[in-house]
């Protein structure tokens, strides 16, 4: 039997106060999507949550020999012209690196079709949140924060918290402003192994703004 992975893709934040360009992924093997999907499911029955956790942006297929390539972006609010642009460099650029994929793979998607798109964007769009000093900003007028803004942060926490929970222990010190460290094996293998994986990317062409950094 073919072994096939998926990965589920997402987007946030182009531009924020600090950190911009937020991207992220879910790396899943096929055989486990069916139950991840029903405990997601569970989940939200069991709060009875069931409007879209947040919109979402692609998804990836990689399976079997010769790894085809398939991606699912979420329904893109552009011309014809600009969509098929986007679906041809997309097909470039999997084929640049070694893989299979063709016009046909390239298809829209609704994000409320896929949990897991819906998931993903949650932890990004919660690391963001707080990178970006969000979750310290009082409305104009106020003097307190909002509730919205409370909630959004333990939810922030709650991700935090689950973390670093994750073996191996390394993760007790996850620095969500940093890239996560090779904690298993210090090889380029545990971008795999590691069941999170935490980059912070920087232009080789960019100007310091010193005024702009956390305090």
């Amino acid at each position: 039997m073919t072994e096939k992975y998926i990965i589920y893709c997402d987007e946030s934040e182009k531009d924020g106060r600090y950190f911009s360009d937020f991207y992220g992924g879910i790396l899943v093997e096929s055989v486990n999507i069916e139950r991840i999907e029903n405990d997601l499911f569970a989940l939200r029955t069991k709060y009875s949550f069931y409007r879209e956790f947040y919109f979402a942006l692609q998804y990836s297929e990689y399976s079997g020999k010769g790894f085809s390539v398939a991606i699912y972006p979420d329904t893109m609010p552009e011309s014809e012209v600009k969509i098929l642009e986007f679906k041809k460099w997309c097909v470039e650029a999997v084929k640049n690196m070694g893989f299979n994929s063709n016009l046909e793979l390239i298809q829209e998607k609704k994000s409320h079709e896929h949990a897991l798109l819906q998931a993903i964007d949650v932890i990004m769009g919660a690391i963001q949140f707080v990178l970006n000093d969000k979750h310290l900003e009082i409305p104009d007028g106020k003097t307190r924060r909002g509730k919205k803004t409370l909630i959004k942060e333990k939810v922030y926490r709650h991700i935090r918290g689950e973390i670093g929970k994750l073996s191996p222990d390394n993760y007790r010190n996850f620095n969500i402003g940093k890239s996560t460290a090779n904690y298993i094996s210090g090889s380029v293998s545990d971008r795999y192994l590691m069941p999170y994986r935490h980059w912070q990317f920087i232009p080789t062409s960019h100007h310091f703004n010193s005024d702009l950094t956390k305090k």
